[in-house]
């Protein structure tokens, strides 16, 4: 007790500090060596889903399928509803700065590539509408063989001004989203399915807590 009292009295360069069995742990970051493991192969003609598709994250990673498998199937999917396909370009040329046209205009980058890219309106906390679109894709091509969980909430709020409903706002894209895309596509022989974290689990802020705990 009294060495716990004493690194909460005495200035320390370590934030967190815990004990466990009478031993001090602190949390850090250290190098470890590369683990041999199976390379992960993308499929000539695979069938890949990717949450959060249009944003940043979401985005990177469909370049990556697309350099590297241009004969794939990239779905991408968000909550983000699209004009129809025969108005992008007349939005793109209006107004290109806008967000959708952002967005518009990553699908149209990745379809460059030569991969069939389609995009979804589709929540991914929402299992109606999920298991509507992991139907539609399984009837259309059959299979689904990776998974990419790109989708969640970003911005920063104090904890003292959290409540519930933001804090599940917050949590349920990386939590219930995780749950019901390993559920609704348990029937498939997927060659991987791949969760973003942040670095906001290990260099947060006070006012990242929520963001914080539903990227853990």
């Amino acid at each position: 007790w009294n060495v716990t009292i004493g690194d909460i009295v005495q200035n320390t360069e370590k934030d967190i500090v815990i004990y466990r069995n009478n031993r001090r742990y602190v949390e850090g970051i250290s190098e470890m060596s590369a683990i041999a493991r199976r390379p992960v192969v993308l499929r000539d003609n695979g069938v890949y889903i990717i949450s959060g598709g249009v944003g940043g994250i979401g985005f990177e990673t469909a370049k990556e399928i697309a350099v590297n498998a241009p004969s794939s199937t990239i779905i991408l999917f968000g909550r983000s509803e699209l004009a129809p396909e025969e108005q992008w370009d007349d939005i793109l040329n209006v107004s290109p700065m806008q967000t959708d046209a952002v967005r518009i205009s990553r699908i149209k980058e990745l379809r460059k590539t030569g991969c069939c890219v389609e995009y979804y309106t589709c929540d991914v906390t929402n299992e109606a509408q999920l298991r509507a679109l992991i139907n539609t894709v399984k009837g259309k091509y059959q299979a689904i063989h990776g998974i990419i969980h790109a989708a969640g909430i970003g911005g920063g709020l104090g904890w003292q001004d959290i409540h519930v409903d933001r804090a599940m706002a917050m949590m349920s894209p990386k939590v219930q989203g995780t749950y019901l895309l390993d559920m609704l596509t348990s029937d498939q022989q997927l060659d991987f399915f791949v969760n973003f974290s942040s670095i906001a689990t290990v260099l947060s802020s006070s006012n990242l807590s929520d963001y914080t705990a539903a990227n853990m």
